[in-house]
């Protein structure tokens, strides 16, 4: 009787129901951060957001302009007047209530955030990829020991005892320095609507901070260089070649540790100046050598073995070096603050006796010459 009773009870409700999960609901904040960087001109966000977030952008905010931001903003922040910015009255007035919130502030630093890193990127980081990157917690500064020598292993004798390493201690310094500049969203941007000026203006501080990373790392780099790094005495056969690349390639090979043994490390870059980024590209990528009056071409037995590296910053036009990959022997170390390798960007209402949105970028780094046999020098002069 039960099981009958059951039965028509579920018979009476109809067909189960089941609702399905509705969507997650977006952030609005990326969908307004998106839609300012594509109305911006800002390439490749389509790879910086999900679809939801850019269809959203696209149908939510499309046309978007700064005042847009800056009103919309402002009206969380209690004000009431119109959409439009013409007066310097209203623009303080929407400065004032937009940064009250902390909307503005959220969506502003993502748009800044993404505009900086691009002009970052815009910029040769050739330094990256000869150098170890360390990160440091303050701005004192650091003492590196590089414990070159007496790690040799020793016989342990039948009373079981190990020897203490008897490390040869060569030291180095290194101190992360803070470099910034300041410039802002004037008001003439604002009254002209010039959204390009919202994602412009970081990417010009982030370009900025990479410039200034790039001059500091070089200046280091070429500052006694001729002394820092192993060499070959300078003389007009030290000529990018492969007979000079031989040639350092086997001086290289028979460095020693301060204990004489082996370096045993194999040299791994060929870094370049610009002048040499052809020649050294003709060397690694051709399998043959031709020879001169007729002789016929030999193997290049180097090919490909060394990766070509090449930087603008560097001054002479003659002078190339043999590298070791950073991981075994790096050429410069870089310290960046709490190892934030980009700049940051902040933005605030500008100061009273200025009209519009002042934005600092700052970036706290670092740089000190490596591993003296980290280089192989080669010089004509």
């Amino acid at each position: 009787l039960f099981r009958s009773l059951l039965k028509e009870i579920r018979a009476s409700r109809g067909p189960a129901i089941h609702a399905g999960a509705s969507a997650p609901a977006l952030d609005e904040r990326k969908v307004l951060t998106a839609a300012l960087l594509m109305a911006g001109g800002m390439p490749g966000v389509e790879k910086q957001f999900s679809e939801p977030v850019l269809e959203a952008a696209n149908k939510q905010h499309r046309g978007i302009g700064l005042q847009d931001v800056l009103v919309m903003a402002a009206r969380k922040g209690g004000y009431t007047g119109g959409s439009r910015i013409r007066e310097s009255g209203t623009l303080r007035e929407v400065l004032r209530a937009a940064f009250s919130t902390g909307d503005i502030a959220d969506v502003l630093a993502a748009t800044y955030g993404k505009s900086l890193l691009q002009g970052f990127n815009s910029v040769e980081a050739v330094w990256d990829q000869i150098s170890a990157v360390r990160p440091v917690s303050d701005f004192k500064t650091y003492t590196g020991v590089r414990l070159d020598g007496g790690f040799v292993f020793d016989e342990v004798g039948n009373d079981g005892k190990i020897k203490n390493a008897d490390p040869a201690d060569d030291t180095r310094t290194i101190r992360a320095k803070t470099y910034a500049r300041m410039t802002s969203l004037t008001r003439q941007d604002i009254i002209n609507d010039d959204l390009g000026a919202l994602t412009q203006v970081p990417q010009r501080l982030g370009r900025g901070g990479a410039l200034k990373l790039n001059s500091v790392f070089w200046t280091e780099f070429e500052s006694s260089n001729s002394t820092a790094y192993q060499k070959k005495t300078p003389a007009a056969g030290n000529a990018l070649s492969i007979t000079s690349l031989k040639a350092a390639v086997g001086d290289y090979r028979k460095l020693t540790d301060p204990d004489s043994n082996p370096l045993g490390i194999a040299p791994a870059i060929l870094l370049v100046p610009p002048e040499l980024e052809i020649t050294a590209a003709e060397l690694m990528g051709s399998s043959l050598i031709h020879g001169t009056s007729g002789a016929a071409p030999s193997t290049n037995v180097l090919a490909g073995r060394y990766r070509v590296v090449s930087s603008a910053y560097l001054t002479s036009a003659t002078t190339w070096w043999l590298c070791a990959s950073p991981a075994d022997l790096a050429v410069m170390e870089v310290a960046f603050l709490n190892g934030q390798r980009s700049p940051t960007v902040e933005q605030a209402e500008a100061d009273f006796d200025v009209l519009g949105v002042q934005m600092r970028g700052y970036f706290d780094f670092g740089v000190a010459k490596g591993d003296s046999r980290s280089a192989y020098r080669m010089a004509i002069a």
